[in-house]
């Protein structure tokens, strides 16, 4: 019987390879005139760069093999999508940060501002933007008809629509296939610390209830309460 290790090892590897054949065959569509087709694989291939970091994330044995994470980004849309928006933003801040286009103690104090109601909307966006980009790769595949009655088609979308999000995918693909294959120290201890600072019910249940990062129903003291320490602990330091 296969490790179990090893058995993600193999399924990582998998998804990545996948993820690229299917840009590939985005390229190939995009130069065949098929712009949405192009954007539906595109899509797809995203979801597949977030499936392997899921997998990856086990087979390091940085969370549990039964973990809900894992069902969900096999069988969820918006969970794969959400896993990319995260990691995408990660990309983006530590690129800003590299560039010096970012002041540590500006998104600290920024932090500090962030009120319940505020983090409630920026999640629920999050999770709007997650679906917004299920619906995209629905639009780009099949003909539907829309809420005000009109039907869309794969036929609408352009070569530069093509393009934008096949180059996005890449992007995203180029990053996180070199953090899952050569991932320094650094950013293996810093992916332990976030995974480690979760409650243990989002590992388990495969995602963060609003209410753990607000109200704190479901613990004495909420997630933004503890940030907000946090980062008052920051601020004396610097």
């Amino acid at each position: 019987m296969n490790d179990t290790r090893d058995v993600f090892e193999d399924a990582y590897k998998g998804s990545l390879e996948n993820a690229k054949q299917l840009l590939r065959d985005a390229k190939l569509l995009i130069r065949k005139g098929s712009f949405g087709h192009a954007i539906a694989l595109a899509i797809s291939a995203d979801e597949e760069i977030a499936k392997a970091i899921s997998c990856w994330l086990v087979a390091k044995r940085l969370i549990p093999d039964d973990s809900k994470v894992v069902d969900n980004v096999f069988s969820r849309h918006d969970i794969k999508h959400m896993t990319q928006i995260v990691y995408y933003g990660r990309m983006q801040l530590e690129e800003e940060f590299r560039r010096g286009e970012l002041n540590l103690i500006d998104i600290l104090k920024e932090g500090m501002r962030l009120t319940e109601r505020q983090l409630q909307k920026d999640i629920q966006k999050l999770h709007q933007v997650a679906m917004e980009r299920e619906y995209l790769r629905q639009d780009a595949l099949y003909v539907n008809l829309t809420n005000d009655g009109k039907i869309s088609s794969p036929s609408q979308f352009t070569l530069n629509e093509a393009k934008d999000v096949v180059s996005g995918v890449e992007q995203r693909l180029a990053y996180q296939e070199r953090l899952m294959t050569k991932p320094t120290p650094e950013e293996l201890v810093s992916i332990k610390e976030f995974i480690d600072s979760l409650p243990k019910e989002a590992i388990e249940e495969g995602e963060i209830p609003i209410e753990w990062f607000t109200s704190g129903k479901k613990q004495k003291v909420s997630l933004l309460t503890k940030m907000k320490r946090k980062i008052v602990r920051l601020l004396n330091l610097l």
